[in-house]
């Protein structure tokens, strides 16, 4: 992954799409309710594979073993409240 100093000295264009507005003043581009989930479901991927390879036993990784299924549960209630 590139660091922000390397993105400087490769004079990189970063684009937040979000904020791409029309003449009007009005959002081009929006993204659904589903993107959201699906950045939670990456997280959450790459934490397991993270947790899974890693062979020490820190205390953020014991934090996260005791949040998690509060943190997929929530994720649950708001998918179901939507």
């Amino acid at each position: 992954m590139l660091t922000i100093s390397q993105i400087l000295e490769e004079r990189v264009s970063l684009f937040d799409y979000e904020l791409i507005v029309g003449d009007d003043g009005k959002r081009s581009l929006a993204f659904g309710k589903f993107a959201g989930r699906a950045g939670l479901i990456d997280f959450l991927h790459g934490l397991g594979q993270r947790k899974y390879n890693d062979q020490t036993n820190n205390q953020l990784m014991q934090l996260l073993d005791d949040i998690m299924p509060l943190i997929l549960g929530f994720s649950i209630w708001v998918y179901y409240m939507n």
